[in-house]
């Protein structure tokens, strides 16, 4: 996805289009609750140590969508707590 968003943003440049990539970490939906399984498992590889939320999300895929966001391109936005650092 990452190979795929900076491609399509240098292609896309020229016409004034932007590409954007949001990469959520384990978010609490009622497809993988905070309450699963894994939901510890997921909780100890997340340095707050908690799940995201579907809101949380979606406030960065807003930005991301906004005018705010007009001059990033070939982005990768990480929403996941920590997980990935």
């Amino acid at each position: 996805m990452q190979t795929l968003t900076r491609g399509l943003a240098r292609e896309l440049c020229p016409r004034d289009i932007t590409v954007k990539l949001m990469q959520p970490g384990s978010t609490d939906t009622e497809m993988g609750s905070a309450d699963g399984p894994s939901a510890d498992f997921q909780r100890g590889l997340n340095p707050l140590g908690r799940f995201g939320t579907a809101e949380h999300g979606a406030a960065a895929g807003a930005f991301l969508a906004s005018p705010s966001a007009r001059d990033m391109t070939g982005a990768i936005v990480i929403v996941d707590g920590g997980q990935l650092i």
